[in-house]
């Protein structure tokens, strides 16, 4: 079992302009601005939940209960970065850091994922209750950069 969530988001620009929007909704003025705002940002977060996309760069959290049996799979595309994986050891206060020297990140596929390096392991320790796994990585697309397709189901939904 997961848990995701966004911690920060770094993008400035909505993937879809409220120029762009009004054109395609064929509406002139500007009393209906603020909201076919509200319109894009709720129809972009329908479309990356769709997708497992993030349109707008953010700074993500993954928990988990438990190590995976393989390769630790982050559920959103794109990923640039993992920025920290930690887990809190049974009867612990502080997490431990999962050491970067361990694991490569694989952003190439969709989903990206976590590989281990040759003759590396998963942590053995027991883990305290629920989500003790935390995995921080940095996911979206530059401003300006989302898929056209993406963008089309935006305005569609709008």
């Amino acid at each position: 079992m997961y848990g995701l969530a966004v911690s920060s988001r770094t993008g400035t620009v909505d993937p879809v302009t409220l120029t762009e929007a009004k054109a395609h909704l064929r509406v002139d003025g500007t009393a209906e601005d603020t909201y076919i705002t509200d319109l894009i940002s709720a129809a972009s977060l329908t479309i990356e939940d769709m997708q497992a996309k993030v349109f707008r760069q953010a700074s993500m959290t993954l928990t988990l209960d438990h190590w995976p049996s393989g390769d630790l799979i982050i559920p959103r595309y794109p990923v640039s970065s993992v920025t920290s994986i930690t887990y809190l050891e049974e009867g612990e206060s502080t997490p431990t850091t999962f050491a970067s020297t361990n694991y490569l990140v694989d952003t190439a596929r969709m989903p990206p994922r976590i590989v281990l390096k040759k003759d590396k392991l998963w942590p053995t320790a027991s883990l305290e209750a629920g989500p003790s796994i935390t995995v921080t990585f940095v996911a979206g697309y530059a401003d300006g950069a989302v898929p056209e397709p993406a963008k089309h189901a935006i305005k569609f939904l709008v």
